[in-house]
């Protein structure tokens, strides 16, 4: 059972706590289980070094507005060492906790494609501008490695209808290669 909501930590704090570093994986090395998530219409990949570490970064230009573009970006990076995996997926819905006016909408710990995973939908505001978004993470072994996958998916809260069924596509799509 997770602890209660305040005493946990974000991931990046429960890493650090731990001592463990996540390396950001690079999509053209081998030495890694291999992620994606489809490209689909509407949708184009744009270089992920405009966000640090990304693996992967989609945006969505149809539905741009007042200079903000619906985007999913994926993140993978291998462990410096073990962690105890329930703990640390406890802490995935932290993150988005703390975004200013956070209104959860589902949360779930259900296991990605037979892989532990902690997901959570909902909405925040910035700016009088509310944005809907959903956060996966998953955690995989790979030889004596474990890797942190985390995809964000965000779209303005006036388009989620529209990309609704993307936003599902994306979530439920997410693959990872393992060998």
């Amino acid at each position: 059972m997770p602890e209660p909501r305040a005493s946990l930590p974000t991931v990046a704090e429960y890493l650090q706590s731990a001592g463990i570093t996540c390396e950001p994986c690079k999509p053209d090395a081998g030495d890694h289980p291999l992620v994606s998530i489809p490209e689909i219409p509407g949708w184009e990949a744009t270089p992920s070094d405009l966000i640090p570490n990304a693996y992967q970064v989609l945006v969505n230009p149809s539905h741009s507005e007042n200079g903000w573009t619906p985007n999913a970006v994926l993140l993978h990076g291998r462990l410096s060492g073990p962690v105890d995996v329930d703990e640390l997926l406890d802490c995935g819905p932290v993150d988005s906790r703390a975004l200013p006016d956070w209104q959860e909408s589902v949360t779930s710990r259900a296991p990605h494609r037979s892989h532990p995973s902690a997901f959570v939908q909902g909405s925040y505001v910035v700016n009088d501008t509310v944005f809907a978004a959903t956060n996966r993470y998953v955690v995989t072994s790979s030889g004596s490695s474990q890797f942190l996958t985390q995809l964000t998916v965000t779209v303005m809260h006036s388009h989620a209808d529209d990309l609704d069924v993307d936003v599902v596509v994306f979530n439920s799509a997410l693959e990872i290669a393992t060998a």
